[in-house]
């Protein structure tokens, strides 16, 4: 096979092991589920991707067979074929036929599983068929019931369906008995997945159909249901006519016992350690201890509890490892390129403001820290708990070389994304730059070249008249502007602007300054990446000024300033040059 054979992969499918040792949660519930009175209705309620399914997994496998029945019902897979619409009849044919399996083909039992399907098909209308066929085809045959229920879809029930599920509500409990003396078992458990994936309406609709059967006797429902999608769904079917308050109330007259999945109790480490080990990534113990520590870190202040965001994240770890052929032992690119996967998923606004200018990747890298006066330049809001996620990122960038290591991966990262590439609004900027070019172009002594076209983005370059080595660029942000102003071409100049620095920051206190750092290799100064003084401030922004004349001013006043003052600097090192005889190279006093 190919080299590829090295790394592992992971599937979502529900574990039925423990892998958040919470032995005691799925003990408890299990001992409950076997010793509570019946009927009981229980909930196991969670975020998606939280866990529910394995736990009630989990408990499924720990039940007592010879004393407990059980079936697992997911409501999601009928949603995906358009049978929604249909979707509690399917529910009720699915709960019939499963107890309909168990009981023997005798005369009295199947006269009753009959009965029950006759009821069932007086109630539906358009029913549907492949759900019919797969679920019940074994019962329905035995006398051209199958034909009936399948044929609904045309027909219009004329009797009274209030009748028909009262009638159909006593079959199935009948049922239940007969099972129960049948089988020689305590009770019957029915798990019910994945209620939250339909649309919170819909999924109002199965529950209320659910109450029917809840209340039956030597019964325990066992429903992984979000919350706050039932209260959702109760406004939505109802038209925001019942507040939160009565949705409240409709969930807790369904459910006796409302069970959270503990995420908080989840040991994450121990689940993100055996995830690693099977993606053979990261040797445990020894000098590998440290690695692994900062590996988990930073996946869990990144993209935090969830199971199914973590597994998606290693993944797509394990897809460019593969890509970038990365060796087994090359634990520190390794650590790298899973960092930036981190920032990725977690923190996308911020991994495409480090993309959207790779030329000054450092200082937009450097505004990111805990310390900078103006989080990523001003363009974006700080997400809630960066600091702490970037304390363990830093730990993994932390070599010389970073900044060129940082730029290949987030160039390769790319690939994995779910969403195109964010785009700034075109529309705003171009009405944004075309007032501004209006607005220089009529200033006395504006002694810069502007195109004055469409400008799309939120960039807008001007070259001095009188040298062309001398550029500015302006930068328009939502909660920020600023401007950065330099010579491309004499490296001397930014030194002096750092040597400077301090007298800038007391003219323009109220703003931060800072020095872009020249680069070595000719070409890598240009209009791109500007070398000079960096002058940044937050108190004004497209997202705070409405009127942009008052931008446009700071632009035009900033300018001007910054460039007297390096206007003063190139004459000062004119002056400091010295100057040279004709006939011995001597200096001249």
């Amino acid at each position: 096979m190919t080299k590829y054979e090295k790394y592992g992969t992971i599937t979502d499918i529900p574990s039925e092991k423990d892998l958040f040792n919470i032995e005691n949660y799925i003990s408890g519930l299990t001992s409950f589920i076997c010793d509570c009175k019946t009927p009981m209705t229980i909930s196991i309620q969670g975020d998606w991707g939280t866990g529910k399914t394995s736990i009630m997994k989990q408990i499924e496998t720990r039940l007592d067979s010879s004393n407990i029945k059980s079936v697992f019902f997911n409501t999601w897979q009928y949603s995906q074929f358009n049978f929604d619409n249909d979707l509690t009849i399917a529910l009720i044919t699915e709960l019939v036929s499963f107890l309909a399996e168990l009981l023997p083909y005798e005369e009295n039992s199947q006269k009753l599983v009959r009965k029950t399907f006759e009821l069932i098909s007086h109630i539906a209308v358009g029913v549907v068929s492949t759900v019919v066929e797969n679920s019940t085809l074994g019962y329905l045959k035995l006398d051209g019931l199958e034909n009936k229920i399948m044929n609904k879809g045309s027909q219009q029930v004329n009797f009274s369906g209030i009748n028909s599920i009262t009638k159909l509500n006593q079959s199935f409990r009948e049922l239940v008995k007969k099972v129960i003396d049948v089988e020689g078992v305590d009770r019957i458990v029915f798990f019910i997945d994945d209620l939250d994936r339909l649309h919170p309406s819909r999924a109002v609709e199965v529950l209320e159909v659910l109450k029917l059967f809840l209340e039956s006797e030597d019964c325990v429902f066992v429903l992984a249901i979000d919350y706050s999608v039932v209260v959702k769904g109760i406004k939505t079917k109802y038209h925001g006519e019942i507040d939160t308050e009565k949705g409240e109330y409709f969930f807790e007259k369904l459910i006796q016992v409302p069970f959270t999945v503990p995420t908080h109790n989840y040991d994450l480490n121990n689940y993100v350690i055996q995830l690693l080990d099977g993606l053979k990534v990261f040797q445990k113990g020894g000098d590998a201890a440290d690695d692994m520590t900062n590996v988990v870190n930073v996946i869990l202040k990144s993209v935090g509890t969830n199971p199914r965001n973590i597994k998606r994240l290693l993944n797509s770890f394990s897809l460019l490892l593969r890509v970038q052929d990365l060796k087994n032992d090359d634990i520190d690119k390794q650590k790298q390129l899973l960092a930036v996967l981190c920032l990725q998923l977690s923190y996308e606004e911020v991994f495409i403001f480090l993309n959207r200018d790779m030329d000054n990747l450092d200082e937009r890298f450097d505004s990111l820290k805990g310390d900078s006066k103006l989080f990523a330049q001003g363009e974006i809001d700080k997400p809630e708990s960066f600091d702490s996620f970037m304390d363990e990122f830093k730990n993994i960038f932390d070599g010389d070389n970073k900044i060129s290591e940082l730029q290949s991966i987030l160039k390769i990262s790319e690939s994995v994304s779910s969403v195109g590439k964010l785009e700034d609004d075109t529309t705003q900027y171009v009405d944004f730059w075309k007032g501004f070019s209006d607005y220089i172009g009529n200033q006395e002594n504006f002694n810069f070249i502007h195109s004055g076209k469409k400008v799309t983005s939120r960039f807008y370059r001007v070259i001095n008249k009188e040298s062309s080595d001398l550029h500015c660029e302006f930068k328009a942000n939502k909660n920020s502007i600023g401007l950065v102003y330099g010579d491309i071409k004499d490296k001397s100049i930014n030194q002096k602007l750092k040597d400077s620095k301090k007298k800038f920051e007391e003219k323009f206190s109220n703003n931060e300054v800072t020095i872009r750092n020249w680069k070595d290799g000719s070409d890598k100064n240009n209009y791109n990446h500007i070398p000079g003084i960096t002058i940044v401030t937050s108190e004004l922004g497209l997202g705070k000024n409405k009127d942009y004349r008052l931008i446009y001013e700071w632009f035009y006043h900033t300018l001007r300033e910054i460039s007297k003052e390096i206007d003063k600097l190139k004459e000062q090192k004119q002056h400091d040059q010295p100057l040279l005889s004709p006939r011995d190279g001597e200096h001249l006093d």
